[in-house]
């Protein structure tokens, strides 16, 4: 059962579990780097993936598109590459990607990834 933030689930939690099952290895969540944070910092087999994951109820009409701007996919390369400088996961290659989380109501949510946004 994910953690519960506000009276609704904690995105990144059935975020990160969405990647597991995916196949995706998650080897940080929230990371922090510069005074800012990744959502979630996993790999797959061709690259290290620096998710930005959100959490909206349905009743918000906005895009998730609209979420993640050029400087918040600047400032994710930017904790990739630091992420890639203290650590070694075997890859240099980066790949941004973004997970909405959409509320539908009580215990039912979307899930929408949207890989390689920068």
């Amino acid at each position: 059962m994910p953690a519960v933030t506000h009276g609704f689930p904690d995105p990144v939690t059935i975020a990160a579990q969405y990647l597991k099952k995916r196949g995706l290895t998650i080897f940080d969540r929230c990371w922090q780097h510069s005074h800012a944070e990744s959502g979630i910092v996993a790999a797959d087999q061709h690259a290290l993936v620096v998710c930005h994951v959100t959490g909206r109820s349905a009743a918000e009409a906005r895009p998730a598109a609209d979420a993640i701007t050029p400087d918040r996919i600047r400032q994710l390369r930017h904790h990739g590459e630091a992420w890639l400088t203290s650590h070694d996961p075997g890859t240099g290659h980066i790949r941004i990607d973004m997970i909405t989380v959409t509320y539908d109501g009580p215990g039912g949510y979307t899930i929408e990834h949207t890989r390689g946004v920068g």
